[in-house]
């Protein structure tokens, strides 16, 4: 478990890094230091995962299982929606409203996303859940210390996602950012699950999807992202209704999938 905690500290200590980074991003490089923490960041989780925790030399040269059939299709749909209907609930209820976001992006707002989203997934999958759950996750869990390894996998996932929460660390609004922790959380606890049941692809999809809609389809004003839209709210009942949302997401996963032995040698 020595190297499976050595990981945890590094990927935390890589978004302590983009965390500060994107605090001291001047305005004129906004663009570029939210491209940065949407994918650099990602990729350099994967690669420090594959220098501290290596592959079995007898599995180099295979490909990663990844399992899942069409069944996860409605389980992620499902799940995204739950996490994000919570902004339209709060809109409904009078608690938000939408500013427009990014002019060169709302020149495209019918297709950034879906342009975007190819991208997401995949750094999603081949970045942050390589990472995260490919490796330190399903090393730690073969080890037999399965509730250690969950701890530090979800800790470093809620580490990785700071950077777009609390930039420089600077709280903007303390209600958004305790219920930007408890979301990310919640997607945390939500990928894992995925995993366990389908392997990278379904809870990289999962991560992919919200990651897009995040920086480049609407997102918090308060956040660091500056997508096509933000909502603004100073409402606190805004804010338990959006960290409900992927909790509500999290039990809808955990009651309609059952994760699989975990079968793959390390």
């Amino acid at each position: 478990m020595r190297r499976v905690r050595a990981l945890a500290l590094a990927l935390v200590a890589l978004a302590v890094a983009a965390v500060v980074g994107a605090g001291v991003a001047p305005p004129a490089l906004g663009w570029p230091a939210r491209l940065a923490v949407v994918f650099a960041l990602p990729f350099a989780a994967s690669v420090v995962a594959s220098l501290l925790l290596p592959r079995s030399p007898r599995r180099l040269g295979q490909s990663v299982r990844v399992r899942g059939t069409a069944r996860f299709h409605l389980v992620l749909l499902a799940a995204v929606l739950l996490d994000l209907g919570a902004i339209g609930a709060g809109y409904a209820f009078g608690w938000t409203t939408f500013t427009f976001g990014d002019q060169t992006l709302e020149a495209w707002k019918r297709l950034a996303v879906p342009l975007a989203l190819p991208f997401t997934i995949m750094v999603a999958t081949m970045g942050s859940e390589w990472a995260l759950h490919g490796r330190l996750w399903t090393v730690g869990a073969r080890q037999g210390e399965r509730g250690e390894t969950t701890f530090w996998a979800l800790a470093a996932g809620v580490a990785l996602a700071s950077p777009a929460i609390v930039p420089g660390f600077r709280v903007a609004d303390l209600s958004f950012v305790a219920a930007a922790l408890v979301t990310a959380l919640a997607r945390e606890a939500t990928a894992l699950r995925l995993f366990r049941a389908g392997g990278l692809f379904p809870a990289g999809s999962y991560r992919g999807t919200l990651l897009a809609v995040d920086a480049f389809g609407v997102s918090d004003w308060y956040g660091f992202y500056f997508p096509i839209a933000n909502y603004v709210s100073s409402e606190p009942a805004f804010y338990l209704l959006r960290a409900a949302g992927p909790l509500v997401a999290l039990a809808f996963v955990a009651a309609v999938v059952r994760p699989r032995r975990e079968e793959e040698p390390s």
